[in-house]
C-alpha cells in the first residue's frame, strides 16, 4: 500500500557534512569545473509586460481556407493513387480493403487527438517519442517520418505524371515528376502564403470535378491534385526538419533563412535533390515507390500507437482533450504491424531501397547524436598516427586526453581544432525547472541530460512566489549534485515570480537559452501544461 503524506507532514531528514573538492581531473573540455549559485533573479514588471504584449499580439496565420487547401490536397490525393494500387493487390476485394484502411485510420484519429492535444508542437511522432522515451528513440522515429514525407512527395509527383500521360502519350513521366518537384520547390522558396493560394485553387477545382459530370477532366484533375500533394510534403518536411535542427538532431545550418523570402531554402533544396534521386533510381515505378511509403508510414503508425500507450503509462497526469481507450491503441498497433509485415513479404527490392534511404537518414542522425564520441575517437586515431612533442607551456595548457607515461607524446596534428569543436558543441547550456527539491527527480533529470544531450552546463531553476524566499538548502542540494557529476557543471538559479509561459519566455531571453532546451517534470495542471506548450520538454514523471 502506498502512503501519501501532506506537504507539511512529509518525513524530513537533515544532513550536515562537508565535501572536499577534488583536484582537477583532466582537460577543461572533459571536466568543465564547478557550478555556482547565480543568486536570485527578479524580473522587472515592464519586461514581463512587454513579453505578455508580444505573446498576445495578433499573429499572421494562414486562414482556414488556405490551411484546408494544403491538408485537403493530401487527403484527396491519397485516394487517387492508393485506390489503383489496392485494386491491383486485392482484386475484386478492393472495396473491402479500402474500407478496412478507412476504419484503421479512423482509429488513429482518436490516438492522434489524444497525443497532439497533450503536446501540441511540431514533430508528430518524433515529438511523441521525445516526451515519453529517450532522444535516441525519438530521433530514429524521425528518420521514418522523413522517409514518409519523402515518399509521399515522390509518389504524388509520379502518380500525377501518370495521370497526365493518359492525355499526352509521349510524355516522359520521370522528367515530368522531376519538373513537378522542382516547381513546388520554387513555390516553397517563395513562401508559404503564395504556396497556400495555389493549394486552395487546386483543392477547389478538384472538389468541383468530383461533384459534377466532368469525367473528361479526371485525368487533368488527378494530375493537378496529386501535384498539390507534393506541396503538402514540402510543408511537412520543412516543419519537421526545422524541429529536428532546433533540437540538435540534425545540423543547425538547416535553420538558415534566405534574406529575400525568409524561407528555409537548404531544407527545400535538399528535399528536392533527394526526392529526385528516388524518382530516377526506381525509374518512376509508382508501385515500388508506394511500397516504400507504406514501409515508413506503417512504421510511424506502429510507433505512434506505442507512443500513445507510453503516454498513458508515463504521462497520465498531463491534461489532454480526450482519453483514447486502450483497445483502440492496441488494435491500431496490431493492424500497423500486420500491414508492415505484409509489405515486407512483397518485392524484396523495395526493402533494399527503403533500407538504403532509411539508414542514410538514420546514419546522419546518429552521427549528430554521437558526434562527441566520434571526435574523441578521431583524437585517439590522430594521436597514434600523427604524434608530435609538446612544449612545456602546451603541456600545462593542454593536459593529456588519457593518463599516459611521461615519455608518450600527447600532442598531435589537429588536436586544437578537435578540442575547439568539442567545446563548441558542449557550450549551449540546458535548463531544468525544479518545483520541489526532490533528490530523486533532480538525479533523474541530470542522468537524462547526460545520456541524451551534448552540454557541459545544466542550470537548475527554481521559481518561488513573490513575497517568499527560495528554500534555504536549494543551493546546497544543487552543489552536492555538482560534486557528484564532475563532467557536468550544475548551476543553481532562483527566480521570483509566477511559473507561467511569460516568465519562462523571460528566463529564455535572460539566459539566452531557447525554450526547446528547457526541461520540466510532467505537468499535472493546466497552468503548468501551458508552459510545456512553449516547447519545454517533459522528461520525468
Amino acid at each position: 500500500m502506498e502512503i501519501h503524506y501532506p506537504d507539511d507532514l512529509r518525513p524530513r531528514r537533515r544532513f550536515t557534512f562537508e565535501v572536499d573538492q577534488e583536484a582537477k581531473r583532466g582537460p577543461s573540455w572533459v571536466y568543465p569545473g564547478l557550478g555556482n549559485a547565480t543568486g536570485r533573479l527578479h524580473p522587472a514588471p515592464e519586461e514581463l509586460a512587454a513579453i505578455h504584449q508580444e505573446m498576445h499580439a495578433p499573429k499572421h496565420f494562414l486562414s482556414e481556407w488556405y490551411s484546408t487547401g494544403i491538408s485537403g490536397n493530401d487527403v484527396l490525393s491519397s485516394c487517387l493513387y492508393s485506390s489503383g494500387i489496392v485494386a491491383s493487390k486485392a482484386g475484386k476485394f478492393a472495396p473491402f480493403a479500402n474500407l478496412l484502411v478507412a476504419c484503421v485510420m479512423y482509429l488513429f484519429r482518436f490516438i492522434y487527438v489524444e497525443v497532439v492535444s497533450a503536446i501540441p508542437l511540431n514533430g508528430g511522432s518524433y515529438n511523441t517519442m521525445l516526451n515519453s522515451t529517450s532522444k535516441r528513440v525519438a530521433a530514429l522515429t524521425s528518420a521514418l517520418a522523413i522517409i514518409a514525407y519523402l515518399a509521399t512527395g515522390v509518389v504524388s509527383a509520379v502518380s500525377a505524371s501518370d495521370y497526365l500521360r493518359k492525355q499526352i502519350e509521349d510524355l516522359n513521366h520521370i522528367h515530368c515528376a522531376t519538373g513537378i518537384l522542382g516547381t513546388f520547390a520554387i513555390l516553397n522558396v517563395l513562401g508559404m502564403s503564395e504556396s497556400a493560394k495555389v493549394a486552395l485553387t487546386i483543392f477547389i477545382a478538384h472538389t468541383i470535378t468530383l461533384a459534377g459530370r466532368f469525367s473528361i477532366w479526371l485525368s487533368v484533375d488527378g494530375f493537378i491534385v496529386l501535384s498539390g500533394s507534393v506541396l503538402t510534403s514540402y510543408v511537412g518536411i520543412t516543419g519537421l526538419v526545422r524541429r529536428l535542427a532546433s533540437d540538435r538532431v540534425l545540423p543547425e545550418f538547416f535553420l538558415a533563412e534566405n534574406a529575400w523570402r525568409h524561407t528555409n531554402h537548404y531544407i527545400i533544396l535538399s528535399y528536392f535533390v533527394i526526392a529526385t534521386s528516388l524518382v530516377w533510381i526506381l525509374e518512376g515505378n509508382v508501385t515500388m515507390l508506394s511500397s516504400i511509403y507504406s514501409y515508413s508510414f506503417l512504421g510511424l503508425l506502429v510507433l505512434f500507437s506505442v507512443g500513445a500507450m507510453l503516454f498513458k503509462l508515463k504521462r497520465g497526469d498531463m491534461p489532454r482533450e480526450t482519453n483514447t481507450p486502450w483497445w483502440k491503441c492496441l488494435v491500431g498497433f496490431a493492424m500497423g504491424v500486420v500491414g508492415f509485415f505484409g509489405i515486407m513479404l512483397g518485392d524484396p527490392r523495395v526493402s533494399i531501397v527503403f533500407l538504403l534511404y532509411f539508414f542514410s537518414v538514420a546514419g546522419l542522425i546518429l552521427l549528430m547524436l554521437e558526434r562527441i564520441f566520434v571526435l574523441r575517437a578521431c583524437m585517439l586515431v590522430m594521436k597514434s598516427l600523427c604524434p608530435s612533442q609538446w612544449t612545456t607551456t602546451e603541456r600545462v595548457l593542454m593536459p593529456p586526453l588519457l593518463p599516459t607515461d611521461a615519455s608518450t607524446p600527447n600532442n598531435f596534428l589537429g588536436k586544437r581544432t578537435i578540442v575547439r569543436a568539442i567545446k563548441t558543441i558542449n557550450e549551449p547550456p540546458i535548463i531544468f525547472f525544479c518545483k520541489h527539491l526532490s533528490l530523486t527527480i533532480l538525479n533523474k533529470a541530470i542522468l537524462y541530460v547526460r545520456r541524451n544531450e551534448h552540454t557541459d552546463n545544466l542550470r537548475i531553476v527554481h521559481v518561488y512566489a513573490k513575497g517568499t524566499k527560495p528554500p534555504s538548502d536549494f543551493e546546497d542540494i544543487v552543489g552536492v549534485f555538482d560534486c557528484m557529476y564532475p563532467k557536468l557543471r550544475i548551476d543553481a538559479i532562483a527566480v521570483e515570480g509566477t511559473f507561467d509561459p511569460i516568465l519562462v519566455q523571460w528566463i529564455s531571453e535572460n539566459q539566452r537559452i531557447p525554450t526547446n532546451m528547457m526541461f520540466i517534470r510532467q505537468p499535472d495542471n493546466v497552468d503548468a501544461h501551458k508552459v510545456s506548450m512553449l516547447g519545454v520538454r517533459v522528461i520525468t514523471g
